[in-house]
């Protein structure tokens, strides 16, 4: 059983620029690891794998976490998900062209540091910045709407182009929110794109986890141990024909 969300992970080549600019939006570095060693579950979803990598993890009260990675190299191909930052200050924001998406007004934006793509939200209702939504480019809405139903999302909206499904923890109310939208030409997602791409989440048990979606028909990696943060995970990734990756986290 899904828990919670873990965190969003971002591949930077600007490592201190993009970390001036998560603080600048309220985030707090929770830890960092140097050199500690790639997950080798990871290699077929990556240009170039290397053995090592550098990790942060930063945090903000009422927002998704982000997992800011160093893999020695980032591919220039642009990737699917991109995050909607609500009410943020815009030091290290670009803004783009306006969109509206499932009825949501929206400003394509790019972070000028890490030049992740994503959109920006002026929502005064919040009172503050927030980033717990994410829309998410898909070349097959039905498919992809089955395949994060299995992780405990829920669809509220469903049209011709775009759905929108939200998950809700079940040891808080912190939550998310997917929008997907319909894409023709969607290419082939890995995890060392320019940009946002693979949420993460914490389950109470890997293996239960990772056999159910077998049995589901849905692809999945071996499981692997790692030690982060001085913690013993166990981690498997699971994928969606040519579509999202998701991360799967359990506790040693």
């Amino acid at each position: 059983m899904i828990l919670q969300i873990d965190h969003l992970s971002l591949p930077s080549s600007d490592i201190m620029g993009d970390k001036q600019a998560l603080k600048s939006w309220g985030f707090e570095l929770a830890f960092m690891e140097s050199n500690l060693r790639n997950p080798k579950i990871k290699k077929q979803f990556m240009h170039k794998y290397e053995p090592t990598h550098d990790l942060s993890l930063f945090t903000a009260e009422g927002s998704l976490s982000v997992e800011l990675l160093n893999h020695g190299n980032l591919h220039p191909a642009k990737t699917h998900i991109f995050p909607i930052l609500e009410n943020p200050p815009m030091d290290f924001i670009e803004i783009k062209d306006r969109r509206e998406i499932a009825g949501i007004e929206l400003f394509e934006a790019e972070i000028k540091t890490s030049h992740a793509a994503v959109y920006v939200r002026q929502n005064d209702a919040l009172g503050g910045f927030r980033f717990n939504k994410i829309v998410i480019e898909t070349g097959d809405l039905g498919s992809s709407v089955s395949f994060w139903k299995k992780f405990g999302f829920k669809a509220q909206v469903q049209d011709q182009d775009f759905a929108i499904l939200e998950f809700s923890s079940v040891f808080n109310k912190a939550g998310c929110q997917i929008i997907l939208i319909y894409t023709s030409g969607q290419k082939e997602v890995f995890l060392d794109n320019m940009g946002f791409n693979c949420l993460a989440l914490i389950t109470n048990s890997i293996e239960k986890e990772k056999a159910w979606l077998d049995s589901e028909r849905i692809y999945t990696t071996d499981i692997e141990e790692l030690v982060v943060n001085n913690k013993q995970l166990k981690i498997f990734f699971a994928k969606r024909n040519d579509g999202e990756i998701v991360e799967i986290i359990g506790l040693k």
